[in-house]
Parts: C-alpha cells; sequence; structure tokens
C-alpha cells in the first residue's frame, strides 16, 4: 500500500522529485528555512517580479544559505522545480503559493549556491529571467 498524505498517493505528490526537495527546504528545521520562507506574502510577489539585477540586489542584502542548503537546494534548481506547473499547483495546496515557489527558486538561483565553492553554475531548465507574473 502506498503512503498517503491528505488522501493523495505519495507516488502522486513525487512530481519529479520536487515535492520532496521543495519539502526538504521549507521544513522548519531545513538549514535553507530561513532563507527562503524569510519573505512576506508581499515580498514574495514583489521578489517574483523583480529584474534579475533586483533579485541579485535582494539577496546580497541578505546572509548567505549555508552550504548544506544549497546541497538541497541545487537539486530543486537543477529539475526546474519553479516552473513545473504540476509542482506549481500541489505546492499550493499545502500552502506555498505560486508567488512564494518563484521567489524562492528565483533567490536560491542567485544566491551563492550556484558559486564555485558550492558546485558551480546550473543550466536553468526554467530559463527563468526577468520580472515573472504570479
Amino acid at each position: 500500500m502506498l503512503p498517503v498524505s491528505l488522501g493523495i498517493p505519495r507516488r502522486i505528490l513525487q512530481d519529479g522529485g520536487c515535492v520532496g526537495i521543495g519539502q526538504d527546504i521549507t521544513d522548519s528545521d531545513s538549514p535553507c528555512y530561513d532563507f527562503v520562507t524569510g519573505p512576506s506574502a508581499a515580498d514574495n510577489v514583489r521578489i517574483a517580479g523583480l529584474t534579475d539585477q533586483g533579485v541579485a540586489a535582494e539577496v546580497a542584502s541578505h546572509p548567505r544559505p549555508p552550504p548544506a542548503c544549497c546541497v538541497i537546494a541545487r537539486p530543486f534548481l537543477a529539475s526546474g522545480c519553479g516552473c513545473k506547473e504540476r509542482f506549481l499547483n500541489l505546492a499550493a495546496n499545502f500552502g506555498h503559493p505560486r508567488a512564494e515557489v518563484i521567489a524562492g527558486y528565483r533567490l536560491l538561483k542567485a544566491s551563492s549556491c550556484l558559486n564555485s565553492t558550492n558546485g558551480g553554475f546550473i543550466d536553468d531548465p526554467c530559463d527563468m529571467h526577468g520580472p515573472q507574473s504570479v
């Protein structure tokens, strides 16, 4: 028998691993928690709508995510979790609105998680550049 969460079989929730990775990023004991859950709902909409330079400035104004966060975040970015419609819809059903996911994705993408110390550049499967509508 498949494990069930809110009546939905876990296999349906996996969506290429984005759900599991997303849970690892936003869990209250995650090393990424403060970095991605700090912004308010209004801030998430604002961050999603920023230019790439605006997102970089936003990231520069906060402490860097710890390396342990980057270990979790890199697969989230490499899998394109920020643009998978099925994942965005599932995340919204579990209390993580589209703006939060897209803002978190953009913050992580602009963070030190992509520097050479943390594994280097990741080609963005979402090709997410510039302001994003949420």
